[in-house]
């Protein structure tokens, strides 16, 4: 087997689901049966978490935010490729591949807490998306 390298981008299923989720916040808060003085802070407090999630993880602007992912077949392990640093990287056993969306966690060297990301199904090409999910079931 060779090295297999894919290329993540936004996915818009992440991004109408951040959507609906701050929607029904903001709804909910507006409903509150409190002073305008927590309902303006909640909302600003709302806003602006959805903003930083907006920014680091459905647009993968954040530091943090994968962008790539490679398969190094001989040394059988991952290349994380992040907006800030490239690292090597186990895959664990616990994991979940569906044809809609993957999540993976990952066993970094050198770090305390293993690494999660969440990849939907429109993150990647139609092909690539495919080859990443046989290749995990298999791995």
């Amino acid at each position: 087997m060779h090295d297999v390298q894919f290329q993540i981008k936004p996915s818009m299923y992440y991004f109408s689901l951040v959507s609906l989720v701050i929607f029904v916040c903001i709804v909910v808060i507006s409903l509150l049966n409190c002073s305008i003085g927590l309902k303006l802070s909640l909302l600003l407090g709302t806003g602006s978490y959805g903003a930083y999630l907006f920014w680091g993880f459905v647009l993968l602007k954040g530091k943090r935010s994968m962008i790539g992912l490679k398969y190094l077949s001989k040394a059988q392990k991952w290349q994380i490729v992040t907006t800030s640093a490239s690292y090597e990287a186990d895959v664990c056993h616990h994991r979940i591949v569906t044809p809609q969306i993957i999540f993976l966690k990952f066993n970094v060297s050198g770090m305390r807490f293993a690494q999660r990301s969440v990849i939907f199904c429109d993150s990647l090409l139609k092909d690539d998306y495919r080859k990443l999910f046989v290749l995990l079931r298999l791995v």
